[in-house]
């Protein structure tokens, strides 16, 4: 089992670093032994190397890189000593960084527009990055492999930050849980400001030009804590222009989060990624009805509701959750934070009716549950389609 874990990791490694025939190859040779399996490698633990092997898996195989074809397999990002020894050499156009958790596996080695000039997106995967994990007085791993993944820049890159998914899906609430914050509204607030700290850090301290991803929308269950967080984000990153210039210059917010959901009224065909069983989700009801009052507490109420909620979901979807619409691939789950998954909590879309705003982002936290994501943007049910990367590039052409 351990062998097996290695070589998934191997595999990553190769697609992160841009090896993508190789990682091809490599998934070919390992998915037979994968189905072989006695056992369902989301129950092991060896679940985490299991899903991201299924993740790129499944990448490569439906939705390959436009950019594969030019790119010459170098050394991955964990083997070289700088992030230009990592990066594809020859013709290949200049790269734009893509840092931040599994959801930058989705846009990795595809070709957008930045200010006239075609950009690879080139990916520095931080496995289980928390925008928590990044507060100074943390020593967890993922800061410090954050920390890493940014030595290997120059000074003056230009870098995407995706984060705050995580946060948002379990997080944020197991914090109020415990004590932490006294609503979800005060634990948003004190996490966007960790990240508007890391913000400043890379742009006056690096001299980067830094672009921040909204958190991808993509489980129904935690929508109502992704709107709030985004909003405050947005208006943060706003503020921080407003009040200095050189982050006025250097600090972009990609603001296509509305462009990535439409209302469930409107949702035609499949059932948008991240859906869960109406009988489990039901059990979380208390919870979100309490986050969409902005005052969850550590009250005996909340805390029971939620730990049943999350026994359940993890008891009854965690096959759909870490396998593909088949069962035949799996996917990236998105506990890709290690063991602290199992204690993830769940946000059941229990609140019903339309947004009282013609945009999500400028709904309230219990009318997030009458939003859904578009159904071309699905993919692995924790993770945007390639395709979302229209969107992506959309927003990037409006920098001026």
């Amino acid at each position: 089992m351990d062998e097996l874990a290695l070589l998934f990791t191997m595999a990553k490694l190769l697609y992160v670093g841009g090896a993508l025939s190789a990682a091809s190859k490599l998934c070919e040779l390992l998915e037979p032994l994968r189905r072989a399996s006695s056992v369902e490698l989301h129950t092991t633990l060896i679940r985490n190397e299991a899903a991201y092997f299924g993740c790129v898996t499944q990448l490569l195989k439906d939705y390959p890189p436009p950019a594969a074809q030019s790119l010459i397999s170098r050394p991955p990002a964990a083997t070289a000593t700088t992030a230009s020894e990592a990066v594809p050499s020859g013709s290949s156009p200049p790269p734009l960084y893509l840092c931040g958790d599994s959801h930058c596996l989705s846009a990795a080695w595809r070709l957008v527009t930045l200010r006239g000039e075609q950009r690879l997106l080139r990916p520095l995967l931080v496995t289980g990055c928390k925008v928590w994990h990044l507060r100074p007085a943390s020593d967890f791993y993922p800061k410090k492999q954050f920390e890493a993944s940014m030595r290997l820049l120059p000074d003056g890159a230009q870098v995407i930050l995706v984060l705050g998914e995580i946060d948002c899906r379990e997080g944020l609430l197991l914090a109020v849980q415990k004590g932490k914050y006294d609503s979800v509204a005060q634990g948003i607030d004190a996490t966007v400001d960790i990240y508007l700290d890391v913000l400043r850090h890379m742009i006056l301290k690096r001299g980067m030009e830094v672009f921040v991803h909204p958190v991808p929308p993509v489980l129904n269950e935690t929508r109502a804590v992704v709107v709030p967080f985004t909003a405050a984000l947005r208006t943060a990153v706003a503020t921080a222009r407003a009040a200095d210039s050189a982050l006025r210059q250097r600090l972009h917010y990609l603001d296509f989060f509305d462009h990535l959901l439409v209302p469930r009224s409107q949702q035609q065909g499949t059932a948008a990624a991240g859906t869960r069983n109406n009988a489990i989700i039901s059990t979380t009801a208390t919870v979100l009805s309490a986050v969409a009052a902005g005052n969850v507490g550590p009250t005996a109420d909340t805390v029971t509701a939620s730990q049943s909620a999350g026994a359940a979901l993890d008891a009854s979807s965690a096959h759909s959750a870490a396998c593909g619409p088949q069962g035949e691939v799996l996917s990236a789950a998105a506990r890709d934070n290690g063991p602290e998954g199992k204690e993830c909590v769940k946000l059941g879309d229990a609140a019903a009716g339309e947004p009282g705003t013609d945009t999500p982002a400028g709904a309230t936290a219990a009318a997030a549950a009458g939003w859904t994501l578009k159904p071309d943007l699905a993919f692995d049910g924790t993770h945007l389609a390639p395709t979302y990367v229209t969107v992506l590039n959309g927003a990037l052409s409006e920098i001026p």
